[in-house]
């Protein structure tokens, strides 16, 4: 397991038992950023989940998967967002257009 110098406690590279590698990155607030799992279908294709976040409520507004080829970045689906009150930060309702 390997560390990011300026959050210690957040692993930065983790193997599991099976040998797949999942490696995070941060931002400055220690919130992650992005997730990547190496090769997880030994097919040369990792799965990086790219994450935003509402800097007030320190909560996730947006989620997106990619599939990642070399340098390559292809989405997986649509984004998953979420936005929140700016008065107490509940979760605001959804519209579907």
């Amino acid at each position: 397991m390997q560390h990011d110098p300026r959050f210690p406690a957040l692993a930065t590279r983790v193997t599991g038992p099976n040998g797949v590698v999942t490696v995070a990155h941060y931002d400055t607030l220690g919130r992650v950023d992005t997730a990547t799992v190496q090769n997880p279908l030994g097919d040369g294709r990792n799965q990086a989940t790219v994450y935003a976040y509402d800097n007030r409520w320190d909560l996730p507004t947006a989620v997106t998967g990619y599939e990642v080829t070399g340098s390559t970045w292809r989405p997986l689906s649509g984004t998953a967002r979420a936005a929140y009150d700016s008065t107490n930060g509940n979760t605001c309702p959804r519209s579907e257009p």
